[in-house]
């Protein structure tokens, strides 16, 4: 079988599915871990899946057919600021913001964590963002907590905006408990 007929195929279960491990995709395509991998990290690359521990899941966030209230605070949960947790069993968790998300991932021990980066929308693994932490743009709970993809982006946001710049590690520490409320200065849609 041809990659475009394999990357097809990856695809589309992961449309049916939200996830796929290498194990099981190497059976489906009667391929090696080492063809999967190569297939996982060219659709990586279009950004059509994000690449989990030992396999992927849908790039979408919050993917088709979700929960549309957060699991944490009851929200709605919107593309631009979700975050979802996806547990051993590849269940996915839906969260209306990093904050949620964070106290998500403590109760779900998740197998991997994925945020909607604040600026694109792009999603990413969420133990690679970085994260600001109760600037002045408030999406829902507080204190506020917004994923960029990268260090300088997140920078510069911190430079406009205020706030404190935090990484996963120690993102759990800054937070408590979400509390749905209106930003103080800018309210963001």
């Amino acid at each position: 079988m041809l990659g475009p007929e394999r990357h097809r195929r990856i695809l589309e279960h992961l449309r049916q599915h939200g996830s796929a491990t290498v194990q099981a995709l190497c059976r489906m395509l009667g391929v090696s871990r080492m063809t999967v991998q190569r297939d996982l990290a060219a659709l990586a690359r279009r950004g059509v899946l994000v690449r989990v521990r030992g396999g992927a899941v849908r790039a979408d966030v919050p993917p088709a057919g979700a929960p549309d209230r957060c699991e944490i605070c009851g929200v709605p949960v919107r593309v631009r600021d979700a975050f979802v947790v996806v547990d051993d069993s590849g269940r996915r968790h839906m969260a209306c913001c990093p904050h949620c998300g964070v106290l998500l991932a403590r109760m779900v021990a998740p197998a991997t964590a994925l945020a909607a980066d604040f600026l694109t929308g792009r999603v990413l693994e969420a133990r690679s963002a970085t994260y600001v932490v109760d600037s002045e743009v408030h999406t829902c709970c507080s204190p506020s907590v917004l994923a960029f993809a990268g260090a300088d982006e997140a920078s510069r946001f911190q430079g406009a905006f205020g706030g404190k710049l935090v990484r996963w590690a120690g993102l759990s520490r800054e937070l408590t408990h979400p509390r749905a409320l209106p930003g103080p200065s800018r309210n963001v849609s």
